[in-house]
């Protein structure tokens, strides 16, 4: 499966119940397997404009997008996703370079 990176950027409404913030994200990782995806890790981030990290693993693209579309439609968060490469796999891409 391939690895993805999760940018979330956090409503209001998350805000105004951050102490639920746990049972959501327990929510989540529910979800996420229901939709084959992997949810590896979640992470809050602090000074940047997003407010969370999420990494996980998915067998497709588009498994992400069902994802990303489950968690805008819960209004807490809007969600940006992207592909990220283990170093074993940059390795096999640079050794197949002509």
């Amino acid at each position: 499966m391939a690895t993805y990176v999760s940018l979330l950027y956090f409503t209001q409404k998350t805000f105004a119940s951050i102490k639920d913030l746990i049972p959501q994200l327990d929510a989540a990782k529910a979800a996420y397997q229901e939709m084959g995806v992997n949810l590896i890790e979640a992470h809050l981030a602090m000074g940047r404009e997003f407010d969370a990290v999420i990494i996980c693993e998915a067998p497709n693209e588009e498994s992400v997008m069902k994802v990303a579309l489950y968690v805008s439609m819960q209004g807490n968060a809007r969600i940006e996703s992207f592909r990220i490469f283990s170093e074993a796999e940059v390795k096999s891409l640079i050794s197949a370079l002509p």
